[in-house]
């Protein structure tokens, strides 16, 4: 593995200089790949890694009809390389679950009697192995758990794949049955397109994501070059939850909240959870942020500075 200077951080990371796609392909060459729902990731993992000449098939529940017609317009032929879920898990020796997190615990019943010795289970986001005793995905012992997790949407892998760059993913290695379960995820990382692949853990990923990820990293590109509305209608329609409005000039200035464009989204999405990015200024900025709908507000400069105390916080909630 690369060591990398980053702002003095040494960071050990994979590249496709080091791990280019002619080996991820050697090591893949025997690999049925099944591509278990094909949302968000799921299109873009599976069109760049058949383009990249690895074997790819897709198990998608027929029930979600746009789906199953987006694989076959994608070129994925039913019968061939397009399965309902269990007849894709059959032929997989690499399962690739790539449903939504709530859509995990309905799925897997469905995918856990095929997932025999030798077999590896694929994540792209480590909340439904974390989290078993909630979503129930316990794989026994004789099966690889690996994890890829690219640090962007579905649609950002898949532009970047096309333009001919790559995207950064974590990876990680939960269980290895076979001894070759770390070749296995390296090959899939290049496979789907990454550029440089950073070691994590499943839990270090899961609180990443959580955390950072869903209200952060994934509105940064969404928001460049758009309205704030269109970035936001963006987002929705990706899955994003949690959202931190930056309004850039407020930010930590202590010239007040953006309450005309919280007051917007929130009419707009309601379903969105909508954090505001900042400008509180005293006790009255607070009041109205949740007068307007705020599910929360970043304070730390607001703190530092003294503008408001924790009382003024205990007051507003």
């Amino acid at each position: 593995m690369a060591k990398i200077d980053f702002g003095g951080v040494v960071e050990t990371v994979v590249t496709r200089k080091e791990y280019p796609l002619k080996r991820a392909q050697k090591v893949l060459k025997s690999e049925v790949i099944a591509i278990i729902g094909y949302g968000v990731q799921g299109p873009a993992q599976a069109l760049n890694m058949r383009d990249n000449g690895i074997n790819v098939i897709i198990g998608q529940d027929k029930r979600f009809a746009n789906d199953w017609k987006r694989a076959v317009k994608d070129g994925f032929k039913p019968g061939k390389t397009l399965f309902d879920i269990e007849d894709a898990c059959e032929q997989a020796t690499i399962v690739m679950m790539l449903v939504n997190d709530a859509a995990i615990k309905q799925v897997w019943p469905r995918v856990a009697p095929f997932m025999t010795a030798g077999k590896a289970l694929y994540f792209s986001h480590g909340f439904g192995f974390v989290y078993n005793k909630l979503t129930g995905v316990k794989p026994s012992a004789d099966v690889d758990v690996i994890l890829v997790a690219p640090k962007g949407s579905g649609t950002s892998v898949r532009r970047n794949f096309l333009a001919g760059v790559g995207i950064n993913s974590s990876f990680a290695v939960a269980q290895d049955a076979t001894g070759k379960a770390l070749d296995r995820t390296l090959a899939i990382g290049i496979g789907v397109g990454s550029g440089y692949l950073f070691p994590t853990t499943f839990d270090h990923e899961v609180t990443s994501d959580l955390v950072g990820e869903r209200g952060v990293l994934s509105a940064c590109p969404a928001l460049a070059g758009r309205s704030p509305l269109d970035a936001l209608e963006r987002l929705a329609a990706e899955g994003a939850h949690d959202v931190i409005l930056l309004s850039l000039p407020q930010v930590g200035t202590g010239t007040g909240p953006d309450l005309q464009s919280l007051r917007a989204a929130r009419r707009a999405f309601p379903d969105l959870h909508l954090v505001s990015g900042g400008g509180v200024r005293g006790p009255d900025d607070l009041r109205a942020l949740a007068a307007e709908g705020a599910d929360g507000v970043l304070l730390a400069t607001a703190l530092h500075r003294a503008w408001i105390t924790a009382a003024d916080i205990a007051a507003v909630r």
